[in-house]
């Protein structure tokens, strides 16, 4: 379960489904409440978006340079057809996908790359090439959508694992999860009062009571 939340650019966005679908009349930046800086993860996302244009990407919470820059750091343009890296265009012209189809982006923290993909009706297609990210190691990277949907019917919907798969994964990505709370490491302390329990004690003025 990730859903998208409050924006971090422009207008209010007007979610529904849980907050897994961002619907028309948005120009704003939407992003996911989870994020990570380790693991293999999958985000797939359907665009019903006319003539709008929509960028979907990563959104770093500690930029390269060690500050916070709030910025898509590597980001697919619908319009253009261009994906986009630290700002510079480094793919362009890629194949125009059609109103409603189904596509996707494999997140490997750890291999610090990303490899965005076409959902061809059967199987995942690769969409452009994969791509290193310049990143610190420990950088957090939160999942985004940047864009403007404004017809009626228009929207942006996601799926990190509140439904089932498309289809199976690519070879190359086998190794990914849905980018969800259910897939996150366990955490080193699983029960947190049985090691930070406060007592209370109490003075009386002539005693103590716990």
């Amino acid at each position: 379960w990730n859903p998208v939340v409050a924006e971090w650019w422009g207008d209010t966005a007007t979610y529904s489904e849980c907050n897994t679908k961002i619907n028309g009349n948005t120009n704003a930046g939407s992003q996911g409440t989870i994020a990570v800086s380790s693991g293999e993860w999958w985000v797939e996302f359907q665009l019903a978006r006319g003539s709008d244009t929509v960028q979907v990407g990563l959104l770093a919470v500690e930029g390269y340079n060690g500050g916070n820059d709030n910025t898509l750091r590597f980001n697919w343009n619908s319009s253009t057809r261009n994906i986009t890296k630290d700002g510079s265009h480094v793919q362009t012209g890629l194949p125009l996908p059609s109103d409603g189809d189904w596509m996707s982006f494999y997140f490997d923290a750890d291999g610090n790359s990303v490899q965005f993909y076409h959902w061809n009706g059967s199987s995942w297609d690769t969409y452009g090439t994969s791509e290193s990210l310049t990143n610190a190691p420990g950088d957090n990277y939160h999942y985004a959508f940047l864009g403007f949907v404004a017809g009626t019917g228009d929207y942006i919907k996601l799926n990190t694992g509140i439904t089932a798969l498309k289809g199976s994964l690519p070879v190359a990505a086998s190794s990914a999860k849905f980018w969800n709370t259910a897939n996150l490491p366990a955490p080193s302390i699983s029960k947190p009062s049985d090691q930070f329990l406060p007592i209370l004690y109490e003075g009386n003025g002539g005693g103590q009571r716990v």
